[in-house]
This record gives C-alpha cells, structure tokens and sequence, in this order.
C-alpha cells in the first residue's frame, strides 16, 4: 500500500510538472501593446491603423463634409435632398459618432507614440514615424477645438475604461500643444520628394508647414483673435513656397482628370486622404462626389489639402 501511495505522489508530481510547462497563461486571442511592438513593421502598422481613421465617413469620408454643412475645403447644397441635416446639433448621435472616432485616432497615436521608443529600428525611421504620429494627433486635436472649442486633451494612452471624465481644456491651451507637436513633427519628416511622402501618402514637411499656417490662421480669428498668428501663418506658408515642391496645375481641368485616373500630383496636391486602397473599405472612393449628377447637389474641391475622390 505504501509503495502504491508513493508512486501515485510521484505521478502526480510529475504530471503537475509537466502541465506547468505545456501550459500557456498568456491569452491567445487578443494581442496586447506590450506583445505586440516587437519589430519595426508593428509600429508602421500601428500608424497605418490610426491614419486609416481619417477614412471614416464621419472623420474626412464625406459625411462630415457635405451633410453637415461646412465649407472648409468644398461646398455642397444639400438642404433639397437632406432637410433634417439642416437642423443637426452638437448632440445629435452623428456628431456624437465623429468625436468618437476622432477620440479613438487619438487612442491609436497615443498607443503607438507610446511604445515606439522600445520597437527595435533604425533611429532615423523611429524619428520619422514619431513625427507623423504627432502630426496626425495635432490635425485631428484641430479638428475637435474648431468645432467644440475647450475639449478633453489625452496626450498618453487610456488604460481604464472607467478613466473618460477628462475636465475639457482651454481653447488657448489646445492651440499651444497642436502648435508644439506641429513644431516637433516638423522637423522630422521628410520632404514631398521623398517617396510615400506628401499628396496621398504620408504628411511630408511641406504639408505639416500647411496645417501650421491653417492653424495659426484660425488662432488669428475668433475665438482666439490672436493677430500676432498673421506672421506666423505668413512664414509657414513662405516655407511651403520656398520648398519649391508645389505649384498649380496650369490646366484645372487636368486636376479633377488626375483625380479620375488616380493620377497623383504632388505639385498640385499638398496633401491628400487616400480612399482607394484602403483594404476591406466597403466604399474605397469615399462618400464625396457621388452626388454630382445633373438636378443633385454640386461639389466644388479645392485640390491642396483636399480630399482624394
């Protein structure tokens, strides 16, 4: 009996021994950030989920543009064939999805900027990649302070979904941080030649310099009414010139022929969203410009820093 006990203790010992080592307590069906930067296409990868957010119908896909009614870079009249759009509000669920979805860009830089430092590369990449992660976070904190003025500022992952009561942040003091991630993104990015840079790629320096001189533009209004922006919006925009990079097309008609033929024209186009390849996108081209037959609204693009249809 005692020979037949200790045996039994010894199976059992090996076999407890044997499971701690074939026994795997890291979940398998989802992959954390700590798992997940481990090599140099993670962190590419990562930016290319945030970037593919622009993409959304509510962010830069058309929805925001045409039947919400504003008129930054294109002008539609919609009030025949969409009246109830006429009398959205702030509270309305599809402005509510538009905060949500830029929130969450915000989310996805947020996580890559903050594991970027610990990804294995080239310094010079890492520096490039940091850069257009702190522009596309710049671009869409100006989204939000343009039509909601102080507004929650996240510059570090949220870890806790309970962690959502954010205080909002003063207009002036969201313009300030833009600026210095604007400034920062600046000087690491490369210029429009560089391939994958600038038009429908990746923002090159001459398109950050672009956003900097919109921006301090629009310090220089209201609400702010900082009239020293003036310069500094002059010299932003005297950098993008003097880059030599950019220059209309001498035919307009060639623009929207480019546009058509998926023609990328860097001189043309400082920087543009790029619907056509973005995998699984059930409507690649966008929602602008699919409402340009005769008796239906118009659609008028200006091509720099516009929208790719």
């Amino acid at each position: 009996m005692k020979n037949i006990f200790t045996t039994s203790l010894i199976a059992l010992t090996l076999l407890c021994s044997s499971c701690k080592k074939i026994l795997d307590t890291k979940p398998r069906d989802f992959l954390s950030p700590d798992q997940y930067f481990a090599k140099p296409e993670d962190a590419t990868a990562a930016l290319g989920a945030a970037r593919q957010m622009l993409t959304k119908r509510e962010v830069l896909g058309g929805y925001y543009q045409f039947r919400y009614q504003t008129s930054d870079d294109c002008y539609t009249n919609l009030s025949a064939a969409f009246p109830a759009n006429l009398g959205l509000t702030a509270s309305d669920p599809q402005w509510a999805t538009r905060w949500n979805y830029l929130y969450q860009t915000i989310q996805y830089v947020n996580i890559l900027l903050a594991n970027l430092p610990r990804v294995p590369m080239d310094e010079t990449q890492r520096g490039i990649i940091k850069g257009e992660g702190l522009f596309l976070r710049s671009f869409i904190y100006y989204e939000l302070v343009k039509e909601w003025g102080p507004v929650p500022v996240r510059l570090v992952p949220s870890t806790d979904p309970t962690d959502v009561n954010l205080p909002a942040t003063p207009i002036k003091d969201v313009y300030a941080i833009i600026l210095k991630d604007l400034k920062e993104a600046e000087a690491l990015v490369p210029a429009a030649s560089v391939a994958n840079y600038g038009a429908a790629g990746y923002a090159s320096k001459s398109a950050v310099q672009a956003i900097l001189a919109r921006v301090c533009l629009t310090m220089a209004g209201y609400p702010l009414n900082d009239v020293s922006k003036y310069q500094d919006a002059k010299d932003w925009a005297q950098k993008v010139v003097d880059s030599k990079l950019h220059s209309l097309n001498p035919d307009f008609t060639r623009v929207f022929k480019n546009y058509a033929n998926g023609v990328i024209d860097k001189k043309e186009s400082i920087w543009e969203i790029d619907f056509n390849y973005v995998s699984g996108n059930s409507n690649p081209s966008g929602s602008i410009g699919y409402r340009m037959a005769s008796g239906t609204p118009t659609l008028l693009l200006v091509p720099p820093l516009g929208n790719t249809t």
